[in-house]
């Protein structure tokens, strides 16, 4: 029986699980099949899985997709390890890095400060162009690198009973089921406050999971109001209850003397023409080794 070391991570109520980069003899190719797996709730019970790369500040999740949760959860885990490596891991941390994504073009900036198990994560974007596209009947969808997010106004589109095949009917509809990744988020403003309802589908990893919390969805929604609204600053409700905030800032494209080894004002991406930042809790749940069935 093969078994795999894992860790199970909480940012904001989107369980992710980390793996292993490396999978032993007969496994590299299976890697959205392990995935699936250690998702499953009789194993791990997580809504995605990741293959983590430590070492080289490199994240490929299980479908080839985008995904900032787990983006900021990879940068807690590489801050973690960094102090652990250092005999620090009862110490704060605070702690940024550079890290490298699958579905996102540039290198991501992720910031960490905390103390394990919980920490504040901060993963910040450059974008160099922004897809939005609106329909007659009130919704809106934004496309990102690595993920496209249908966002629906419950006023709207009233949230479905039977939600996940809804979900997938409507991103079928749309045609976005042919991306990387896909969303279906129902949105609502109440008493003030901005809340999502996110179903997210990966086709290459196989599924589709009504997410407790989603990042990609967070921005996608800041970044369609910003368009209508001015408003530069967001603090949106998530499914657990948490919210994450998402700060919006344009900046001008930076000539290439200026710019530093990561790039103007310690950023990876120079010539972006929007920031946004994405920042929330993140916990570590666990830590183990994950036992595959022989078959």
């Amino acid at each position: 029986m093969q078994r795999l070391s894992f860790s199970k991570w909480d940012p904001s109520g989107n369980l992710t699980l980390f793996l292993p980069p490396d999978l032993p003899a007969g496994l590299a190719g299976r890697r959205p099949d392990i995935a699936r797996f250690a998702m499953r709730p009789d194993a791990l019970n997580a809504e995605q899985a990741g293959f983590a790369d430590v070492a080289n500040l490199s994240l490929q999740m299980a479908g080839n997709e985008f995904c900032v949760n787990a983006t900021r959860s990879f940068g807690a885990l590489a801050a973690l390890a960094q102090a652990r490596s250092q005999g620090l891991e009862s110490a704060p941390i605070d702690a940024a890095f550079d890290v490298t994504v699958s579905g996102w073009p540039c290198p991501v900036r992720v910031a960490v400060k905390g103390t394990c198990p919980a920490f504040e994560v901060e993963a910040t974007l450059g974008l160099d162009k922004l897809a939005l596209e609106a329909t007659p009947d009130g919704a809106t969808t934004v496309h990102l690198p690595g993920i496209s997010h249908r966002l629906m106004p419950q006023a709207s589109h009233p949230l479905p009973r039977d939600l996940l095949p809804q979900a997938r009917q409507i991103l079928c509809r749309a045609g976005l089921d042919r991306k990387d990744a896909c969303g279906a988020v129902w949105w609502q403003e109440a008493q003030g406050e901005l809340a999502i309802t996110p179903v997210v589908y990966v086709p290459g990893a196989g599924t589709l999971v009504a997410e407790q919390a989603c990042g990609s969805a967070t921005l996608s929604l800041a970044l369609a109001l910003a368009s209508s609204r001015g408003q530069r600053r967001f603090a949106i409700r998530q499914p657990s209850g948490d919210r994450l905030t998402v700060v919006l800032e344009k900046v001008e494209k930076v000539e290439k003397e200026e710019q530093g080894a990561s790039g103007a004002a310690g950023r990876p991406d120079a010539t972006a023409t929007v920031w946004a930042t994405v920042g929330g809790t993140v916990r570590l749940v666990c830590e183990g080794e994950l036992y595959l069935p022989d078959a």
